[in-house]
């Protein structure tokens, strides 16, 4: 005898089939014709009754593990790397690297079971990588490769008054030799230029001495001596600048003035001690003085119109050349050796024969073109007359160094 399988039953077979390839998770009552939460109802294996709707819902009862399972996966990743690298180049290295790594790892693991069992699993895995681990390794290794080796800056100064009454300074770095101070006010006024009366009835003036032309001159220093050996070879030692043509002998005359250098290689020199040669009207003040003292205004710088061996060392004293602080007794108003005699020297202005007919009375700079460079002075192969404070003459810059001319240093104030 075959045993027939109620009706209902086949159904609940074929609907168990058809789920077990992806149908819904949820018998209705219209399928199952009764509520499950009766007692005359149960649910296949494998399921379970859902007390809230009476549904079989496929799955073991579990507590509140509704399975809807919504994982809400929402890795978020922000990885948010700030990476600042200040690299704040003022030479000042600040390389303030500031590398923010930001790791704000915000697992937001919102574990969410609700009791619809919607395992809202959102693991908003914001990993959001801002753990702060603000290396700021601002490893401001302040270089400040702003190294200060400004040469502009001014040296410290030893200074003193001198014989004649005006402030003499050295460098404390021992670069260069001494000078005077010449401060702007009435001691710094003075007159140009050749006056017969003043030169007395030994001398003439020359062609290009006048007229005689009252000058003020801006504060300015100007070196006591000429350029020495000692002083150039120590030029020489920090520049690699080349030496002398001739008459260059440092070791055993270091004392003597430097020669045998075109104007070029000697105006270096003082720029090098962070000044220049002097102007023509520089150098003629350091020669005569300030117009408070007419009385020694002469046709020599020591104020009188004589000359001897003792005063200067010209051709008459055939005796080559002296060293820079020979001849004592020819210093000039404010106290500067061998302004007349012993070399030549070159000052900055160029050479024109009638600039005095129309020179400025203040800070006169020389003409803006003329026969080559002015030279002052005299030297130990010329005769008395070039010697005087007035005399001038000029040259081309260019021209073969010879070994009876140099030059002496224009300082600016405040000096360097």
């Amino acid at each position: 005898m075959v045993a027939l399988i109620p009706r209902s039953t086949l159904r609940l077979l074929l609907a168990l089939l058809l789920c077990s390839v992806g149908c819904s998770a949820v018998l209705d009552t219209a399928e199952q014709g009764r509520d499950c939460r009766s007692s005359s109802r149960t649910c296949p294996a494998g399921w379970h009754c859902d007390p809230a709707s009476g549904n079989c819902v496929r799955g073991a009862a579990d507590s509140d593990a509704d399975t809807d399972s919504d994982t809400d996966n929402d890795s978020d990743m922000d990885t948010d790397l700030d990476l600042d690298l200040d690299t704040d180049s003022d030479s000042d290295t600040d390389t303030d690297s500031d590398s923010d790594t930001d790791t704000d790892s915000d697992t937001d693991s919102d574990s969410d079971t609700d009791s619809d069992s919607d395992t809202d699993n959102d693991t908003d895995s914001d990993s959001d990588t801002d753990s702060d681990s603000d290396t700021d390794s601002d490893s401001d290794t302040d270089t400040d490769s702003d190294s200060d080796t400004d040469s502009d800056t001014d040296p410290s100064l030893t200074c003193a008054l001198n014989s004649k009454g005006f402030q003499q300074c050295t460098r404390d770095d021992g670069r260069g030799g001494p000078f005077v101070k010449i401060s702007d006010g009435p001691e710094s006024d003075f007159l140009m230029g050749c006056d017969e009366v003043r030169n007395g009835t030994s001398w003439t003036c020359g062609p290009y001495e006048t007229p005689q032309h009252p000058v003020h001159l801006s504060a300015f220093g100007i070196d006591v001596h000429e350029i020495s050996q000692a002083e150039y070879k120590e030029y020489i030692d920090d520049t690699g600048a080349a030496t002398p043509t001739c008459d260059w002998d440092p070791d055993h005359t270091p004392d003597d003035p430097v020669v045998c250098l075109s104007y070029y290689d000697l105006q270096a020199y003082c720029q090098w001690l962070g000044g220049d040669l002097p102007t023509e009207a520089q150098w003629e003040f350091a020669a005569r003085g300030p117009m408070t003292d007419l009385g020694d205004y002469a046709a020599f710088p020591w104020g009188t119109n004589d000359i001897d061996c003792s005063h200067a060392n010209t051709s008459a004293c055939s005796r080559g050349i002296d060293a820079v602080t020979a001849n004592g007794a020819g210093l000039s108003p404010i106290g500067l050796y061998n302004l007349s005699g012993n070399v030549f020297e070159w000052v900055r202005d160029n050479f024109a024969t009638d600039y005095y007919e129309g020179s400025p009375p203040l800070d006169p700079q020389g003409p803006d073109s003329g026969m080559g460079k002015v030279m002052r002075g005299g030297s130990w192969r010329n005769a008395d007359a070039q010697a005087r404070a007035a005399f001038r003459t000029g040259d081309d810059p260019m021209t073969t160094p010879t070994d009876d001319v140099g030059a002496r240093c224009y300082r600016p104030i405040p000096a360097r």
